[in-house]
């Protein structure tokens, strides 16, 4: 330490003894008392700089010890000291200058090669940080630190063994080490090593209590394994430490979002954009629950602001680009913009390796059962990339059947795992389907195709006679679809209160719009209140007969309700289209049971107009009633 002003020597050292011993309040008061008679001092300057940094004052900080520097340029150590001050700032290229001058001045200062490390690595260069940190472990072998932050480095190169390697020599070196502990449990949840990685997040908790960074990773852990209200409790525990983590906030979006919590996962989405205006995840993660919500309008400009965001993003661009891409492409699919709906998933597919997921939902919008090829390509290349994808083998199982190959759907049927000792949903699905299709049966891979042929099967475009129904209207995104095919009245029915009860894993009140009705077109009359309130007086006012009804009440009761109550309108010609009849779990159950049963009561014969896989939608038209 540099020291021009001798007289000085023993209140600088008893203040420095203060700062180490953690009483800043004292070192601070010396630090500037030293200033005060030699307001140049470096060493004063540059002490004073890195408490004012441990105390989160960045901007005295970065001033103070820039000061030091200007005095004296030749102390390594105030370079480095001035890089963490600019790397708490966000200046990441500045601070990576400052700590190349750091080691440039003192090249056997191992903390500054690893701190150079971590700054490159914040910039997106791996590949240079691994070196830094090897070095900063060729200089001192027991830096504990490093070795972690090597492992981080390794793993984003793809390295995964050496990087558990570095991660265990860390905690080899200190078994106390919270953060290597919660960096192994990131490695061995990249290896699919679960129970591994929740004892090794447990670890890390176990050592460091009030670690957020640990209580988010053990949350999104144990959101695959499907423990949702768990992870949402760890979630919450971060944020009482960590309140202004966006990071942590868009964490439990995703909690309450698998618990189909769907007003609350929006506002933990929001509140994350609030603390951070800029950060792609949770923007994207918002415009996905929006359609989750039924609300593609307003999930296709937050998709597109996500994707002006990862433009601008360091390291990841390219991925965030590439998922916020794929959402654009499904809010556009749902809004019935074929065109650009594929042209949002080949940027997507230009951007980043497309994920199975995706694949699956180019497929849809590919799916044409006069030529099957495109969207059969589509599934191949999700199995490429996937090849244990539940519906991407189910799907391209069908078309293979729809193509006359039944060796080749069956090799795809048979990775379907069995349910209860029978077929899994959705081959029993299709063989359901397949056993009662007829010669003009369609089949469709995006709900608005199906719903405006079934629109157009009933005869209503030409507004001939009967009455266009919708049960079940929420955001008004399929009413607002028939509105714009067929001029003449429509009119929906819902509470606009959710779910009466539990159903597919959504708890009671789920698809709720808390009352709020959606905007329609003129000729749309909305009917608020449960069917049996609000039906009975439409169609005491109403003599026509059914034209079509578009059904997505999803519920057994409700579906039944409808039909006792809808049975004496529905005449030959009446066509039904259901959005929950196929291929799920208890899909024998809901809208296809109460249909059933209707048939039974009330004699009627009918034929399948088309089907949707990949929506699990159906239409049928009532021949005989």
């Amino acid at each position: 330490m540099s020291q021009p002003h001798a007289e000085l020597t023993p209140t600088l050292r008893q203040a420095l003894a203060h700062h180490r011993g953690g009483r800043l309040r004292e070192a601070e008061q010396l630090y500037r008392h030293v200033l005060q008679v030699a307001p140049e001092h470096p060493d004063a300057l540059h002490l004073l700089g890195v408490l004012a940094y441990q105390v989160g004052r960045l901007e005295p900080a970065a001033d103070l010890i820039r000061r030091a520097v200007a005095v004296n340029p030749a102390q390594g150590e105030y370079h480095s000291n001035l890089g963490n001050v600019l790397q708490a700032q966000g200046h990441i290229d500045q601070a990576v200058a400052a700590y190349r001058q750091a080691v440039t001045l003192s090249p056997r200062a191992a903390m500054a090669h690893n701190n150079l490390g971590v700054a490159l690595q914040a910039r997106g260069e791996s590949q240079a940080a691994a070196e830094s940190f090897r070095t900063a472990i060729a200089i001192e072998p027991g830096y504990a630190e490093a070795h972690n932050n090597l492992a981080i480095a390794l793993q984003d190169l793809g390295d995964d063994a050496a990087a558990m390697a570095a991660c265990r020599h860390a905690i080899a070196l200190r078994p106390d080490y919270a953060e290597a502990h919660n960096n192994l449990g990131l490695l061995l949840q990249g290896a699919g090593q679960r129970e591994h990685a929740l004892a090794a997040f447990q670890r890390a908790l176990a050592l460091k209590a009030d670690y957020p960074d640990a209580l988010s990773n053990l949350g999104n852990l144990l959101i695959e394994l499907r423990r949702p209200a768990e992870a949402e409790a760890q979630y919450r525990r971060a944020l009482d430490i960590a309140p202004e983590s966006a990071g942590i906030y868009n964490n439990l979006g995703k909690a309450l979002r698998a618990m189909s919590r769907r007003e609350e996962a929006l506002a933990a989405y929001r509140h994350a954009l609030a603390l951070r205006p800029g950060y792609v995840e949770a923007q994207n993660n918002l415009g996905w629950m929006l359609q989750t919500m039924g609300r593609p309008e307003e999930a296709e400009p937050a998709h597109r602001r996500a994707i002006e965001l990862a433009a601008g993003s360091a390291p990841g661009a390219a991925r965030a680009g590439a998922e916020a891409q794929h959402g654009l492409g499904n809010a556009l699919r749902a809004l019935g913009d074929r065109a650009a709906a594929l042209a949002a998933y080949d940027a997507a597919r230009a951007m980043a390796p497309a994920s199975a997921d995706l694949l699956v939902d180019l497929a849809s919008v590919l799916f044409d059962d006069r030529d099957l090829a495109p969207a059969a390509d589509a599934l191949a290349d999700a199995l490429a990339a996937r090849p244990d994808h539940l519906r991407a083998n189910f799907l391209l199982g069908l078309l293979h059947d729809l193509k006359g190959d039944q060796a080749a759907a069956e090799r795809c049927f048979a990775r379907l795992p069995a349910a209860g000792g029978g077929p899994h949903c959705l081959r029993d699905s299709w063989d359901y389907a397949k056993a009662r299709r007829g010669p003009d049966t369609r089949f469709f891979g995006v709900s608005f195709d199906l719903l405006g042929h079934a629109l157009e099967q009933a005869r209503v475009v030409e507004r001939a006679a009967g009455m266009v129904l919708e049960f079940g209207v929420l955001f008004g995104t399929s009413i607002r679809f028939l509105a714009g095919r067929h001029h003449g009245p429509i009119h929906g029915f819902d509470t606009f209160q959710g779910l009466p009860e539990a159903w597919g894993g959504n708890p009671s009140g789920a698809y709720s719009t808390q009352g709020e009705l959606p905007q329609v077109p003129p000729w749309v009359t909305l009917h608020v209140g449960d069917f049996k309130d609000s039906l009975p007086p439409f169609l005491a006012a109403e003599s026509g007969p059914l034209g079509l009804a578009h059904i997505d009440c999803d519920l057994y009761s409700s579906t039944r309700t409808l039909f006792e109550l809808l049975a004496g309108r529905i005449v030959p010609g009446s066509v039904l289209v259901f959005d929950e009849y196929i291929c799920t779990p208890r899909w024998r159950e809901d809208e296809f049971r109460a249909f059933q049963e209707a048939v039974l009561a009330n004699g009627w014969r009918y034929d399948y107009l088309a089907f949707n896989f990949f929506t699990r939608q159906v239409s049928v038209m009532v021949k005989s009633a």
